[in-house]
């Protein structure tokens, strides 16, 4: 379903990565993925499909938030400038 994932977002910019989190001790999908793009406003666009049907189920997209003492001075978290989605 990473390539699903893929498709569905493409059309807001280069998609770089799909991470779909996992339990690490079930092995079952927690629910959320991460979509990263190439840049930032790729990420601002994607949040324009908040709302929309993926497989059947109605998601929600939200820019990730950083952690509060992860990554640089600006807040940007970690990585290398990409933009970054979270798909619930």
């Amino acid at each position: 379903y990473p390539e699903q994932l893929y498709e569905h977002f493409k059309e807001c910019g280069e998609v770089k990565r799909v991470c779909i989190k996992i339990d690490k001790f079930s092995g079952e999908r927690l629910g959320h993925a991460y979509v990263d793009f190439a840049d930032e406003p790729q990420a601002e666009i994607a949040k324009a499909l908040d709302g929309s049907e993926f497989l059947g189920r109605t998601i929600k997209v939200d820019k990730k938030k950083s952690m509060k003492g992860k990554g640089d001075e600006n807040g940007k978290g970690w990585g290398m400038g990409m933009g970054r989605s979270v798909v619930r």
